[in-house]
């Protein structure tokens, strides 16, 4: 990565920075990325990033888990109503079968979003960095943010946030626009900004919620 980040152009590196500080995410390896595109580098939020700014965004909190095939899981949702069980083996639990997501809003309101590998692996071969960078190093953590996306874009209407989103989406963001209002509630960074860790996250045994009517379906796990 460093040898080619090193061929990219100036205004890259400015614009990359601009959006790193416009959002709030630090480019740092855990928070944001540095992803060169041929001469062009290119700023992309982490999932630990991309969680921050969900959080600065109305949204109380959220998180997502990795499911393996010696876990207990089930997901159901009928009526709009989700209910999720989730339970990780402490020994052997196998190899990764999905992701799940849980949004949880301020009024309490919860959403469970699930993708199987292959939907996941899916979205990774539609990436122009699918054989380098984060999807290489970091798979269960780019898995990780691609579910949170997914639940994002359904279920939270904040154009702002669905703006950072389109960075990702290889959508152009004007940085010259006023800083996200939704999104970026910190003031302006620059790298050495320090930004809250996640808050200690503990397994959810049984998440629900009503939502607008959808077709009841299960997902189950072992």
């Amino acid at each position: 990565q460093a040898d080619k980040l090193a061929k990219c152009t100036a205004a890259s590196f400015q614009r990359a920075l601009c959006l790193s500080a416009t959002y709030g995410i630090a480019i740092d390896g855990k928070q944001g990325y540095l992803i060169p595109y041929a001469d062009v580098a290119t700023f992309m939020p982490s999932y630990i990033g991309l969680l921050n700014a969900v959080r600065r965004g109305g949204i109380k909190d959220a998180f997502a888990r990795i499911v393996k095939r010696g876990d207990h899981f089930d997901l159901s949702c009928v009526n709009g109503k989700f209910n999720c069980e989730y339970r990780p083996a402490i020994f052997d639990r196998g190899e990764m079968v999905g992701v799940f997501c849980t949004i949880i809003f301020d009024d309490d309101r919860t959403i469970t979003e699930y993708m199987d590998k292959s939907e996941i692996d899916k979205v990774r071969n539609s990436s122009k960095a699918k054989n380098d960078g984060p999807w290489v190093e970091w798979y269960e953590e780019m898995a990780k943010k691609t579910v949170l996306k997914r639940a994002i874009k359904t279920y939270v209407h904040d154009p702002d946030l669905q703006e950072l989103l389109s960075l990702d989406d290889g959508h152009s963001i004007d940085t010259t626009a006023t800083p996200v209002r939704g999104v970026c509630k910190a003031k302006p960074i620059g790298l050495e900004h320090k930004i809250d860790e996640p808050q200690h996250e503990t397994e959810v045994e049984t998440v629900e919620d009503e939502q607008p009517p959808a077709n009841d379906f299960i997902v189950t796990g072992k």
